[in-house]
């Protein structure tokens, strides 16, 4: 709703005029559990415009009720979508085990809030954003040559700084976790060719020093970008198994997850043949990675990834100003800046410290295995594979 117009501009297209076609800037937004970010990618030259722009964007929208119920439909559509996005489903059911007790258990949308009793209605939508988009209540994160006392002119002058508002109080999150003693199998039955598996733990807080070797750990097991990790080595290069898989972290303020996932034909989830398929296979990979640890050779490989591909992302003030953003939302103030992430928090990282890592977390009590399948198998023949 916040790209619908304001009382000075008053329709998208006149955002739009400012946005694109005077300044070529790049405009967007995304909501994750913890908060909403507005980002806007523009030239040096035309950075007071679009801060200017930006806190008109989001302090004065007119939400406009007949834009409102179009843009409801759209957002259902894409709630709808989402409800035949298999891979989605499965990391979300493992996360409302990972992190149930709190409101990170929660997806940020879901079709049930567009649907029946638990339909959201335009004036608590009214009432969030009146609430919540309050200059007290932003964190504005600006990343470009222009000195820090230009951007604070800048700023001075928009109304980041002369909207009038109360300083709402925080209101407390509530942090607690319910506690797990054994592994929790999450398995959904759905109407699809394929088999859908995440293997999650609980790990560490989005503080904790912990998070870096998570992330060394990660790039090992199964970085995305990388051909040589430890799972697409077993599951596709040696066994021919799965198309996709992946290794996945998150953090927040209490703690976070590690999340392996891969996808597969539903007949190979257990035998390929006369060999294993994808389950015991990344049930034994994580049986040799408590028994053996990572090699020397991981280790040096993964950093020397990381160091490549954050030297390119330095140079993008999308992601430096995303990563200082986050830094003070979540009050991790002792950060240090991108550019020295790595010489600082990942490089010192040892092989021994890994390992002690992998012990810490990957443990039963804070396991959780996620299936969505045509025939989903039963908690007891996944326990009879597991010896962790």
């Amino acid at each position: 709703m916040c790209f619908k117009g304001t009382d000075r501009l008053k329709t998208s297209a006149d955002l739009n005029k400012i946005f694109v076609d005077q300044t070529g800037s790049i405009l967007n937004a995304f909501t994750d559990r913890r908060y909403t970010c507005y980002y806007v990618t523009t030239h040096t030259d035309n950075v007071a415009i679009c801060i200017n722009t930006l806190a008109d964007m989001v302090l004065n929208s007119t939400f406009d009720k007949t834009e409102y119920m179009k843009e409801r439909d759209v957002v259902k559509e894409e709630a709808v979508k989402d409800e035949d996005d298999y891979e989605l489903i499965a990391l979300t059911n493992a996360d409302k085990q990972i992190y149930a007790g709190s409101p990170y258990e929660h997806t940020v949308d879901e079709l049930k809030y567009h649907v029946g009793k638990h339909t959201l209605k335009y004036e608590n939508i009214l009432e969030i954003y009146k609430k919540f988009y309050i200059p007290s209540n932003m964190i504005l994160s600006v990343c470009c040559s222009h000195k820090f006392e230009d951007i604070c002119k800048m700023v001075e002058k928009s109304d980041f700084v002369k909207t009038a508002c109360t300083i709402e109080p925080k209101q407390p999150i509530n942090l607690y976790i319910t506690p797990q003693s054994d592994i929790v199998f999450k398995l959904e039955k759905r109407v699809t060719n394929l088999t859908h598996l995440c293997i999650a733990f609980r790990s560490c807080p989005l503080t904790s020093r912990d998070k870096y070797v998570m992330k060394l750990l990660k790039t090992i097991l199964g970085e995305g970008a990388k051909m040589n990790n430890r799972m697409f080595t077993i599951l596709r290069e040696d066994n021919g198994l799965t198309y996709s898989s992946y290794a996945y972290t998150d953090f927040f303020e209490h703690m976070g997850d590690f999340k392996m996932y891969a996808e597969c034909d539903s007949g190979k989830l257990f035998k390929n043949g006369a060999k294993p398929g994808v389950f015991p296979l990344l049930i034994g990979m994580i049986r040799d990675l408590l028994r053996r640890g990572v090699t020397e050779d991981e280790v040096k490989t993964a950093k020397t990834f990381l160091e490549s591909t954050q030297k390119m992302k330095s140079e993008d003030s999308e992601v430096v100003a995303k990563y200082n953003g986050k830094n003070e939302l979540f009050g991790n103030l002792g950060a240090p800046s991108y550019q020295d992430k790595f010489d600082k928090l990942i490089k010192p990282i040892t092989k021994a410290e890994v390992d002690e890592c992998i012990r810490k977390y990957f443990k039963k009590e804070g396991m959780v295995v996620s299936i969505v399948s045509s025939n989903p198998p039963t908690e007891k023949h996944l326990r009879k594979v597991i010896d962790i």
